[in-house]
């Protein structure tokens, strides 16, 4: 009986040894190779043995491609060219492909809603520039890059990219832009309208009159004269509120304009100053005040007397702290009750107002 018990005994422990070594070779082997690459190092060393007392046979950069072969603990077994090896598994991942994102744009129109946009050689602002579009401008989109650039036929035969961010995505050219567009000369331009003053802030008050009242009209006057000709206007204040002079150019920042108007009402010190003021602050204002000053003669005598005083510098600081070109203008002297009469009248605020916008048309065409 004892020796039946230890011949059970002897059987039992052949089984588990063989048991064992079945699953010793199941886990130090991969069913099949696999493609893998070096991760999260850019110095991976290849051993002769699965363990850090190993010697070193190689060592691999980061996104090098091996093939694993079997696993043994937290080790693979892999070949690298004539190589064969261990290497830590942590630093081994899976070889992912690239996902291509669908093209959905091609065939689609692009209609450009800048007054500008620069056809580009290449996908990118800095590559050299082949021609200018404009607003209103329609084409197919040929191909989309990477980046989301278009490719277009901006002329007949001729091939460029522009940026997808300056235009609206249609599938027909019919009602490309929102109901209510205006197509005009400043389409595609963007304006802050300042009126000066306000609440709190009375302004100068002379006749029963209150300057921020008038900026507000004169403001009014210039916005809708503006957006006649095609332009998006944002005004600083549309009622008589209380607006800090970093409130208005806060305003300005967020907009990011192609210029800053402010307007104004003026008082004079010596009798000798009359007329309509135009100011700037920043050297690259210069130029811009001075389209707009003299666009203003043509429409102001033709209704009024009120003369042109001059474009001169002054350091204000909604200009100033403005990041955008602007001009602040004095329409006219409040404390002298000739002037005052004529420059508080419809009929004066729209010849201010066709006078400045005349001048950002002449200005914007050269620059």
């Amino acid at each position: 009986m004892l020796l039946k018990n230890k011949k059970l005994i002897q059987i039992f422990i052949a089984f588990i040894l063989v048991l064992s070594t079945l699953a010793t070779t199941n886990i130090g082997a991969s069913a099949k190779s696999t493609k893998l690459k070096v991760i999260n190092t850019n110095s991976l060393n290849v051993r002769t043995g699965p363990s850090v007392n190993y010697k070193v046979i190689k060592t691999l950069k980061r996104n090098t491609v091996v093939t694993q072969t079997s696993t043994k603990g937290n080790w693979s077994k892999i070949k690298v060219g004539s190589k064969t090896g261990y290497a830590s598994s942590k630093y081994l991942g899976k070889i992912t492909k690239p996902v291509s994102n669908p093209v959905t744009n091609v065939g689609k129109y692009y209609s450009v809603s800048a007054a500008t946009l620069n056809v580009r050689k290449t996908s990118s602002a800095t590559s050299s520039k082949l021609a200018t579009v404009k607003f209103g401008d329609q084409f197919i989109i040929k191909s989309q890059a990477s980046n989301g650039w278009f490719k277009i036929e901006y002329k007949k035969g001729k091939f460029g990219y522009v940026s997808n961010h300056y235009g609206y995505i249609t599938k027909s050219k019919e009602n490309a832009y929102p109901a209510g567009t205006i197509f005009g000369p400043l389409s595609g331009r963007t304006f802050v309208v300042d009126a000066g003053h306000g609440g709190a802030q009375a302004g100068a008050q002379y006749y029963g009159v209150k300057e921020k009242d008038l900026n507000l009209k004169g403001a009014k006057t210039l916005q809708k004269t503006l957006v006649n000709n095609g332009a998006k206007v944002v005004m600083t204040r549309t009622t008589d509120k209380t607006l800090t002079l970093e409130k208005r150019v806060a305003i300005s920042k967020s907009t990011k304009p192609d210029a800053f108007i402010s307007v104004h009402h003026n008082v004079y010190n010596k009798k000798s100053e009359e007329g309509y003021l135009a100011l700037y602050t920043k050297k690259a204002e210069k130029t811009f005040t001075k389209y707009l000053f003299d666009a203003l003669d043509r429409p102001v005598s033709a209704i009024s007397d009120v003369p042109a005083e001059e474009y001169r510098y002054q350091n204000l600081h909604v200009l100033r702290e403005n990041p955008y070109i602007g001009t602040l203008m004095e329409y006219g002297y409040m404390n002298r009750k000739s002037e005052l009469d004529q420059i508080n009248t419809n009929s004066y605020r729209q010849a201010m107002a066709d006078g400045i916008t005349n001048g950002l048309i002449a200005y914007f065409k050269k620059y």
